[in-house]
């Protein structure tokens, strides 16, 4: 099962951009099936599991994916080939099962940390030696597919190492702490530099904020301040100000100065919320169905609006909702719910949380069943930290 789970997350990682050809790194960032292979072995190899907690979760999240495809043949009387891969995405949710299995007697976080560590000090060297000579130490991708920004910008492996810095930052005092420290700094160098992605920033900014607040408070009605805090808070706060000011100059003083209107961003996302509105109202329990269509289809203006440019994913859990209807609103509350609840609400769990919430925002976690079922299965129940 350990291994199967380390060949899990390689995939995920693209086998760390070390393979010269860039059809089957892009092919493992955008293609399930690799991965599905191996959680439906993983799934084989355990014995009946009681479905508990957010076990039941899954399987309402696989249902409404189900329900989805079936709305698709109907609705549009066949099957593009991207409602597959989207069916594929949702079976991958199944992986909690496995994993909740494998946390019994093997520390998942450390092996998240340890391969997560590895690929992104490898994927640092292929971004620093491109901005600095233009080329790559191993083309393993094709740079004409990507955004140059402040330099190249992958952001491929986005919400894996999130969840790797959210799991790993939130263990920084107890064992492995070293390696938990590391992946925390260099996954942290990895969003602000390779991905440049202002929502995972922001994501950031809300962790630290709360954490330190939540530290701060605790201290209070202990009496007591710890002396680490007047060495880490100067800078930490200075860090939060580069960033506010930068991500004040980038999403709100468009807005204030009207300059909005100019950005061709703003611009899709205002649209896509106004198109997406009209399918909710039209097929509010089905969407448009869990499909995008390739842009060669007749489908493709009716799944991304008159200029072909709309995204659902780009408008997080609303995009959700015009995607897959109704029921992927009732699973997010009722996700909220029990992360609320005692069981679930621990500082250990913070970074995971603000990853749920946040797909309020532009970025949701429910396009990708395989990251539901991960994300989902490394959350530590109160009775977990006792132990």
């Amino acid at each position: 099962m350990k291994l199967l789970f380390i060949l899990l997350l390689l995939s995920q990682y693209g086998f760390f951009m070390l393979i010269p050809s860039a059809k089957i790194t892009r092919g493992l960032v955008y293609s399930p099936w690799i991965g599905l292979i191996i959680v439906l072995i993983m799934l084989s190899l355990i014995s009946y599991t009681k479905i508990k907690d957010f076990g039941v979760l899954i399987v309402l999240f696989l249902a409404i994916n189900v329900i989805s495809f079936i709305w698709i043949i109907v609705q549009y009387k066949g099957v593009d080939s991207t409602a597959y891969t989207a069916l594929g995405y949702a079976i991958s949710s199944l992986l909690y099962f496995p994993i909740m299995k494998f946390k019994e007697k093997n520390d998942v976080y450390y092996l998240i940390a340890l391969v997560n560590l590895i690929a992104v000090i490898i994927i640092l060297l292929q971004v620093v030696f491109y901005n600095k000579t233009g080329q790559l130490i191993i083309q393993s991708i094709d740079v004409q597919k990507l955004e140059i920004r402040h330099g190249l910008r992958i952001t491929y492996y986005d919400f894996i190492i999130m969840i790797s810095f959210f799991t790993s930052i939130t263990r920084l005092f107890g064992k492995h702490k070293y390696l938990y420290r590391i992946n925390s700094i260099l996954s942290l160098i990895y969003i602000i530099y390779v991905s440049q992605t202002r929502y995972w920033e922001v994501l950031m900014i809300a962790f630290f904020a709360v954490v330190g607040v939540s530290a701060v408070i605790a201290d209070s009605k202990r009496k007591k301040i710890h002396l680490i805090y007047i060495f880490i808070a100067p800078v930490v706060i200075l860090g939060l100000v580069i960033t506010a000011r930068s991500l004040f100059s980038s999403l709100i003083a468009p807005l204030l100065d009207g300059s909005y209107k100019g950005n061709g961003s703003y611009f899709a996302r205002m649209g896509e919320i106004d198109f997406y509105t009209d399918v909710i109202k039209l097929h509010p329990f089905f969407g448009t169905g869990n499909l995008t269509s390739k842009n060669t289809s007749p489908l493709w203006f009716t799944l991304h609006g008159p200029q072909g440019i709309f995204y659902t994913q780009d408008i997080g859990l609303y995009g959700d909702i015009a995607r897959l209807g109704l029921g992927i609103l009732v699973i997010f509350i009722l996700t909220l719910k029990k992360l609320l609840s005692k069981k679930f609400l621990n500082i250990t769990n913070l970074g995971l949380i603000i990853m749920i919430v946040g797909s309020i925002g532009s970025i949701s976690i429910f396009t990708n069943g395989f990251l539901v079922g991960l994300i989902f299965a490394l959350l530590f129940e109160n009775k977990e930290l006792e132990g």
